[in-house]
């Protein structure tokens, strides 16, 4: 989301596209950071992400601003942990299908442990992300989501 970018536009000093999308660079605490602005979606995601991944040669990749929030006490900026990843792309009505990933069919990833233990660690949020091609506006879905997945 644009509102998300703004955020790092403001203390990341460098601006390029790749893939033609925004990129934003700089340092942060001492850390190279770049920030790729990539859509909504699988496939936006898939096509930025590969060329980041050979241009930047990241020591890791955080996702942000996967799905927006659920949960009204959430803004936008706000970093929370995922415990779980909802593939939330494939649907029939409000039913999430599951999707082929790392070989198996699923309808979720679970996060390792590892990092779900620093999120505990830094008092983030911990919890479901949903993913998605549109961010919905639904109120009504939005509470079912948050309801069937305890998303945030």
């Amino acid at each position: 989301m644009r509102a998300e970018m703004n955020r790092y536009e403001s203390v990341l000093p460098e601006r390029s596209t790749l893939a033609r999308r925004l990129l934003v660079q700089g340092t942060v605490g001492g850390f190279p950071l770049a920030v790729l602005h990539t859509g909504m979606g699988l496939t936006n995601t898939a096509i930025a992400l590969s060329a980041a991944l050979d241009r930047l040669d990241p020591c890791a990749v955080l996702s942000q601003g996967t799905a927006g929030a659920h949960t009204p006490w959430l803004r936008v900026g706000d970093i929370v942990c995922a415990d779980r990843f909802v593939f939330g792309d494939s649907r029939k009505g409000d039913q999430i299908l599951p999707v082929e990933v790392l070989g198996q069919t699923r309808t979720y990833l679970d996060a390792h442990p590892h990092f779900v233990a620093l999120g505990h660690q830094y008092r983030l949020p911990v919890g479901t992300v949903l993913s998605g091609y549109a961010w919905n506006t639904d109120p009504a879905r939005l509470q079912r989501c948050h309801a069937d997945y305890h998303s945030l």
